[in-house]
């Protein structure tokens, strides 16, 4: 009986292998999102070394900066950094009565 039974699922299986077989498809494009954005491992190498270059030359802008010069950029990226973090996500909603828009109880 047990030996009927692996018989009966080795066909069962061999069966739904051979039906799933998709040789007759046609080979896919190199991967890209929705948008069009090739996924990693296929960008453009002119776009790679344009992005080095830029690095290169801020990097090279940075060293040439002073102290008080870098401590000054590093503040300023911070305030822009914390400016982005607390605008609100979906607009400014009116929070007062009074105010154009505002819905309260």
């Amino acid at each position: 009986m047990d030996r009927l039974f692996v018989a009966l699922c080795a066909f069962v299986f061999g069966s739904a292998s051979a039906l799933a077989d998709n040789s007759d498809t046609k080979p896919q494009g190199p991967a890209t999102t929705p948008s069009g954005t090739p996924l990693i491992g296929d960008f453009d190498t002119t776009s790679t070394d344009q992005d080095r270059a830029a690095r290169a030359g801020a990097k090279a802008k940075w060293d040439k900066m002073t102290p008080e010069e870098k401590t000054a950029a590093k503040r300023t990226m911070a305030q822009k950094r914390r400016a982005e973090l607390t605008k609100p996500l979906m607009g400014d909603f009116p929070t007062r009565a009074g105010e154009p828009g505002y819905v309260g109880k």
